[in-house]
């Protein structure tokens, strides 16, 4: 099993085996080396067939590559929707997200496809993105068009034309009650999509009907921003669920004496020196982690009478956190705009940001693992965003990429391999240059361009005018 949790790395290579034996067959030796480039796969010396040549490159992919590179095949190489979803079903295994069958098979008698089906080209279209439809025995066009397949043309001929299978059956047809939970959280959003849907009301009366249904479950369907004017839903874990997952946020010392491997865990050792961390033990609400909550948190733990006094001590408190001014000055004005840009009247129902964010615990201190033992394993900050959504923030100075002044390429790579650890379980990162945040000045106006950028991006209110 990988280290990314969910992500089972011998079952990937096993999927990927298959592509790759007959990858070189797409291409000309003349084009390889651009459809290397795609994928990801590393640079080796062109000796050989195609063949050996394909082969010496996927045997020299590291297990940490492997998920960037199964998802950059999707993307730019044509494979079979069997094995598209043989991929797809493994890289989406850690979406904390289930929908029993029953709860399906329930949903299905409700659902009525009439607006997609109005679709026609749309619908099928999602159908084809998310089954294997490719499947079945071929019809051939007599007039010189595309080959068809047998499993396509009976949906045509059962939803589209005749319109005598119900939801249901056309629900079993396609395997939905049986596939993956992802899987099936993503026809459920597929369904709702503007690309497929364009029809808000519509949409909103789709919605409604899978929000009944899915309370059953640890799941739920929240809005999450527009496009092209238009609601965009995801199937994310429910409040109630993502409660019990979040039991301990840690977050403070640059230097604890442990070793943290998972950012949200179960209950923190008795032994922690809490004296260097703040552990956040309270569940994450709909809302996200605010600032307000945070607050209040504090003010009762620490026993203050006080919200002011509360305010400014966890204010102060986190501050400590940052490596000081005179040593990091990007990552000390990036914490201290943030708060200046929102001000006091807008800061306490704003996202908190969490300095110095640690993902796991390991009572083994750095001496006992070795010097490396807490590299790539903490964030610069962290804010908990509303329906689940999570955005990391890292300020990077010239030891991220350079070792005495020179470009370091192995830290660039380990970099990359932690945004994308990251990214699949579900993080969103965004990287600021150190030169960028250099002065106060400087990274009041990067900052003020940046959350004006993030709020519209995830349907948050705007930045205060002043």
């Amino acid at each position: 099993m990988s280290a990314d949790k969910g992500i089972d790395l011998r079952q990937l290579r096993q999927a990927l085996d298959g592509i790759f034996l007959r990858f070189h067959k797409s291409y000309t030796a003349t084009s390889l080396p651009k459809a290397f480039a795609a994928v990801g796969l590393p640079e080796v010396p062109d000796e050989g067939t195609k063949a050996k040549w394909v082969g010496a490159a996927y045997a020299a992919l590291s297990e940490d590559q492997l998920p960037d590179v199964a998802a950059r095949i999707l993307l730019h190489h044509e494979v079979t929707a069997t094995q598209r979803n043989e991929v797809q079903d493994l890289l989406w295994a850690q979406r904390p997200v289930r929908v029993e069958a029953r709860v399906r098979r329930e949903m299905a008698k409700e659902i009525d496809l009439t607006d997609l089906i109005g679709q026609g080209d749309r619908f099928m279209g999602l159908l084809q993105e998310l089954w294997p439809l490719d499947t079945g025995n071929p019809i051939w066009d007599l007039t010189g068009g595309p080959v068809t397949y047998e499993v396509v043309e009976r949906i045509k001929q059962h939803v589209f034309r005749n319109d005598d299978w119900s939801t249901a059956e056309l629900f079993e047809f396609l395997g939905a009650f049986d596939a993956g939970h992802a899987r099936f959280a993503a026809f459920l959003e597929g369904m709702v999509d503007p690309k497929v849907l364009p029809d808000e009301p519509a949409q909103r009366k789709l919605v409604g009907v899978f929000q009944r249904h899915l309370r059953a479950t640890s799941a739920e369907m929240c809005e999450v921003g527009t496009e092209d004017g238009y609601p965009v839903f995801k199937v994310v874990p429910s409040a109630g669920a993502r409660g019990r997952e979040l039991r301990n946020l840690i977050f403070g010392s640059a230097k604890p004496d442990l070793r943290l491997i998972e950012l949200i865990d179960g209950d923190a050792p008795e032994t922690m020196n809490r004296d260097a961390v703040i552990v956040y033990d309270r569940p994450i609400g709909e809302e996200g982690l605010r600032w307000c909550d945070l607050q209040d948190w504090w003010q009762e733990t620490e026993g203050l009478k006080d919200s002011g006094e509360a305010k400014d001590t966890l204010y102060k408190r986190m501050l400590s956190f940052l490596p000081r001014k005179e040593v990091s000055p990007p990552q000390w004005w990036l914490f201290t705009a943030y708060h200046r840009l929102h001000g006091p009247t807008q800061m306490p129902d704003r996202p908190a940001l969490l300095p110095e964010v640690w993902r796991h615990w390991d009572p083994k201190t750095m001496k006992a693992r070795g010097g490396e033992a807490l590299s790539g394993l903490r964030m610069d900050f962290l804010l908990l965003l509303p329906h689940g959504r999570r955005v990391v923030i890292e300020v990077d100075g010239a030891h991220h990429y350079s070792t005495d002044g020179r470009p370091d390429t192995d830290k660039y790579a380990q970099q990359a391999a932690e945004d994308r650890k990251l990214k699949l379980r579900g993080y969103d990162v965004y990287r600021f240059g150190g030169k960028e945040l250099s002065t106060e000045e400087a990274a009041l106006q990067v900052m003020r361009q940046f959350l004006t950028d993030l709020w519209h991006h995830y349907d948050l209110p705007a930045l205060p005018n002043h």
